[in-house]
């Protein structure tokens, strides 16, 4: 067994708790990222699970062993970290193969581990070199060849990638997907990028301040937003969100109204409840006729190349709207798809597709 069972964890740093009564399973195998913004707790979850951090009170599981207490040497796990962490005064073959000579294992098997790591990262034509003369993408891919040569169950990876332009970064998530289908590691990764996280999980956990806010495959997390915090977190540009009132099975925003009754998450008992409604920006269209939900005003559009957004005030509210090409009018009037509206709680803040389960 290679799962990750973590038990009513909580981490506090004097009186100040940061991580509280936090489970989770993460399957044997499995791909799960850990995204956040900065400070909500991801990387020192990462590093409980190491044995880097002690844990304040709760249980670490490492498939059946109980680890909460034990050292991380001792935990058959290998952890890739942002900075690296190479020894600059060894080669590239002697940082990757280090760990395996402390560990006792012999020279025969430690050279067959690093030929192949080698090839699979195309890092064979550096084997002598020391990381001073390596650029950023090469030392990154001495970091996963060093802790792919110890063959653990467990391979943690605190934000990687992060130190790498966007076309390193792209080539170095792929080479990940590449390492986890030779390996079959159970995979933990640690970002702020939702776009590392879509691309590289079987299933994403969404944290803010030390809590989880939903955990799911990356298309209902995308899709499917548990709350607020999570459809507008996820996407770029996020999820737009408008705050109004339902009446006669329609949305009613300031002085116009969308019939929301074929909307799935809809039900009669919303009927005069006050309510946010939420749509991706790609999921509107610019009318060019009168066939149209709502109505506002061009502020300025971003051209993306394949898309433009186009930011339209309505009332006092801003919102997106993805358009294939500019639309140069002054006012506009926007469609929704309404297999795509989403009806949130007004003081949970809870998608009501999952308050009714």
């Amino acid at each position: 067994m290679k799962n990750i069972t973590l038990k009513n964890i909580e981490k506090s740093y004097g009186d100040t708790t940061v991580i509280k009564d936090l489970n989770l399973e993460i399957k044997a195998g499995e791909r799960i990222i850990f995204l956040g913004p900065s400070g909500c707790g991801k990387s020192t979850i990462l590093r409980m699970i190491a044995g880097l951090e002690p844990v304040t009170s709760g249980e670490v599981h490492l498939g059946e062993r109980e680890v909460t207490h034990l050292p991380s040497g001792d935990r058959d796990v290998a952890m890739v970290f942002q900075n690296y962490a190479l020894y600059p005064h060894m080669t590239v073959e002697n940082n990757i193969t280090y760990a395996l000579k402390r560990n006792g294992i012999n020279k025969s098997d430690r050279q067959d581990r690093l030929t192949k790591v080698l090839g699979m990262l195309e890092l064979d034509q550096f084997r002598k070199r020391m990381p001073k003369d390596l650029s950023g993408g090469q030392r990154q891919r001495v970091a996963l060849a060093r802790a792919t040569v110890k063959k653990s169950d467990y391979f943690l990876l605190d934000e990687p990638l992060s130190n790498l332009d966007a076309k390193l970064r792209v080539t170095a998530r792929r080479e990940l997907l590449k390492l986890h289908k030779e390996f079959k590691q159970t995979f933990v990764y640690v970002t702020h990028d939702q776009v590392e996280a879509m691309a590289l999980g079987d299933r994403i956990v969404v944290l803010n301040k030390g809590a989880i806010q939903m955990v799911d495959t990356p298309e209902n997390v995308y899709h499917h937003p548990r709350n607020i915090f999570v459809a507008k977190f996820i996407g770029a540009p996020p999820m737009n969100i408008l705050s109004g009132i339902i009446k006669d099975s329609r949305f009613h925003y300031e002085d116009q109204n969308i019939d929301i009754s074929d909307v799935s998450t809809f039900s009669g008992d919303l009927d005069n409840t006050e309510v946010y409604l939420g749509i991706r920006p790609e999921n509107m269209e610019l009318a060019t006729d009168d066939d149209y939900d709502i109505k506002g005003k061009v502020i300025f559009t971003e051209n993306f190349g394949a898309e433009v957004a186009h930011t339209i005030k309505i009332a006092d509210e801003e919102i997106v709207v993805m358009a294939p090409e500019v639309i140069d009018r002054k006012e506009i009037g926007i469609k929704f798809d309404r297999k795509h509206v989403h009806i949130f709680n007004k003081e949970t803040e809870l998608n009501y597709k999952y308050m009714e389960k």
